[in-house]
């Protein structure tokens, strides 16, 4: 299974992420690519949101303004005001920063297991909680072992 680490450069590789939703998503990056101003009320019902969706929504919408619009609708249901898009604009640069340092090394070099859990992360997370590591492949089979208790690594 291929999973895409840098997924908010690539319109590509959100063909390739597995996604319980796609046509919510694929409905989703249609209608943000063609905004040129602030989504209207009804636009996105209210709806759990991924980083994986996150990071979808931000790569279609032509401008950082237009991604945190459209994603305020479906993380609290309603249209917002400049506070709340600012919070969420805030938020989401933190979580493509949190991605930037993973971009050096090969999409293959990282486990699929660690970048499904990370993309599949809730956009906000509960206090004193942050989002799961982008483990190497050696890091994820280290971790399953000490998880499984062996003592084979």
């Amino acid at each position: 299974m291929h999973i895409p680490l840098v997924v908010y450069k690539s319109p590509l590789a959100f063909e390739s992420f597995p996604r319980p939703d796609s046509s919510f998503e694929g409905n989703v990056r249609e209608k943000t690519r063609q905004l040129t101003g602030a989504p209207e009320e009804g636009f996105i019902g209210q709806k759990h949101v991924t980083l994986a969706v996150t990071l979808m929504i931000d790569w279609a919408a032509a401008t950082n303004l237009i991604a945190s619009q459209v994603l305020h609708m479906p993380l609290t249901g309603s249209v917002g005001d400049k506070d709340s898009w600012t919070k969420v604009r805030s938020r989401l640069s933190r979580i493509k920063k949190g991605l930037s340092g993973y971009s050096s090394k090969r999409e293959s070099f990282y486990s699929s297991v660690s970048l499904n859990q990370r993309l599949g992360s809730h956009f906000w997370l509960p206090p004193a909680t942050s989002y799961p590591d982008i483990k190497a492949h050696a890091q994820q089979a280290k971790a399953d072992a000490a998880s499984l208790g062996a003592n084979y690594i």
